[in-house]
C-alpha cells in the first residue's frame, strides 16, 4: 500500500501541505480553490504527499468538503499527520507533535521558578472569547475567588474584562509569541493555574501551549477541558493532582456541571496551607517540568523517512535516507492499516 508507493519516490518529491489552507473558515472561496488545485496538481503528479493539521483536532469541522473527498479518495497516496487523539477525525492519520517541539523550543531558556512565595491565589487566560469559558470565570466571580488574582480576559460584550498584560514588556508588539511563553512572574506569584483549553465540548485530546505553561513552570492546574482530558495527560506521561484536589470533575459529562466542580475545586483550594502543598507536590510539579522537556519530535518510519524536525508553515519537509530514533512514543497512533507507523 503505502509503503509500496513510497519506494518508488525520490526525496525532491514528497510534498506536505497544511490543513489550515482547507479550512473555509481561514481562506477566501478563491483561496480555496488554489489550495485544491494545487493538491490534485501534486497527485496527478504522483509526488509523495503529506498532509499535517497542526490545529487543535476538533477543527476538522470546518475541513472544505472537496479537500476531505480527494483526500479519502487518494488515501494510498496521502498520508496524514494530526497531534491528539479524535475518533471522529475524517482521515486515519499517525501522530506528529510539532507543537509541543515549537513550545518546548520558544521556552527553552525559561529557568526553574522559585515558588517560595505567592501573594495572587489564580493564573487564568482566557484566550478566545467563549462563552463556557466566560462562564467559569463568572462562576468564580460569584465565590469572590478572583479578587487577588492574575486574569486575562477581554469580553466585553459579556461584561468580563480583566487586563494583566501590563506587565509583559512587548506583549503588544508580539501577542502571539507571548502566548506561547511562560511569563514567568505570573507562575511565580500566582498559587494555582485555572487552565481554559482549546476544546471543552467534544471528546477530542490535544495538549496546547494553555497546559504546557504550567507544566514547564512546574505549577499545579485544573483544566477545564472535555471529559477524559487529564486521563489523556496521563497517557501522555504527565502527572496531575488528584491526591491533593478532587480532580472528579474530569469525568463530569455535563459542561455546567463540570464548571461548578472546576469553581468549587478552586475555592477549596484557596483554605489549603499553600508552602505546605508546593512541598508536598513538589516531585509531581518537578516530573511534569522534565517530562515537558525531554520530548523529542516523532519520526516517521519509512524507507525513505521524514527529518524530526518541521514546523507550522512549511511547505516541504526535508528528509533523510535511515529511519530515526527516539525514545518517545504516545502510543496512540491511529494506522488503520496504512503500513505506516508514528514513533
Amino acid at each position: 500500500m503505502f509503503n509500496n508507493l513510497v519506494n518508488t519516490f525520490k526525496p525532491k518529491d514528497l510534498r506536505v501541505f497544511q490543513t489550515e489552507q482547507y479550512m473555509d473558515i481561514m481562506n477566501t472561496p478563491s483561496q480555496m480553490q488554489d489550495s485544491l488545485a494545487r493538491l490534485t496538481k501534486a497527485l496527478q503528479k504522483k509526488e509523495l504527499i503529506f498532509v499535517v493539521h497542526n490545529e487543535n483536532m476538533t477543527f476538522h469541522k470546518e475541513f472544505n468538503k472537496d479537500f476531505i473527498k480527494i483526500v479519502k479518495d487518494n488515501q494510498e497516496k496521502i498520508m496524514v499527520l494530526a497531534e491528539g487523539e479524535d475518533d471522529k477525525f475524517p482521515f486515519p492519520y499517525s501522530q506528529h507533535n510539532n507543537y509541543c517541539i515549537e513550545i518546548q523550543m520558544v521556552n527553552r531558556d525559561l529557568q526553574r521558578i522559585d515558588h517560595s512565595v505567592k501573594n495572587k491565589d489564580f493564573l487564568i487566560y482566557l484566550g478566545r472569547d467563549d462563552i463556557d469559558r466566560i462562564d467559569l470565570i463568572k462562576g468564580m466571580e460569584k465565590k469572590n475567588l478572583l479578587k487577588n488574582s492574575y486574569v486575562s480576559a477581554k469580553s466585553p460584550d459579556n461584561d468580563c474584562v480583566y487586563h494583566i498584560e501590563d506587565d509583559m514588556n512587548g506583549y503588544e508588539d508580539n501577542p502571539r509569541e507571548l502566548c506561547l511563553i511562560a511569563h514567568e512572574p505570573h507562575y511565580r506569584h500566582s498559587k494555582l493555574s485555572v487552565v481554559l483549553e482549546t476544546n471543552s465540548n467534544d471528546k477530542s485530546y490535544q495538549l496546547s501551549e494553555k497546559i504546557y505553561k504550567p507544566l514547564m513552570a512546574e505549577h499545579p492546574f485544573v483544566v477545564f477541558g472535555p471529559p477524559g482530558y487529564l486521563k489523556y495527560m496521563r497517557a501522555q506521561g504527565y502527572r496531575t493532582f488528584d491526591k491533593w484536589i478532587d480532580e472528579s470533575y474530569d469525568q463530569e459529562l455535563n459542561n455546567h456541571k463540570r464548571i461548578e466542580k472546576i469553581v468549587q475545586c478552586c475555592r477549596d483550594f484557596i483554605e489549603v496551607d499553600t508552602k505546605d502543598f508546593y512541598d508536598q507536590t513538589a516531585e509531581v510539579r518537578q516530573h511534569n517540568r522534565n517530562t515537558f522537556f525531554a520530548k523529542r519530535s516523532i519520526p516517521i518510519q519509512l524507507p525513505i523517512s521524514v527529518s524530526s524536525g518541521w514546523f507550522m508553515g512549511a511547505d516541504r519537509i526535508s528528509i533523510q535516507r535511515h529511519v530515526d530514533t527516539s525514545d518517545y512514543n504516545p502510543k496512540l497512533t491511529n494506522n488503520h492499516d496504512t503500513g505506516i507507523s508514528g514513533k
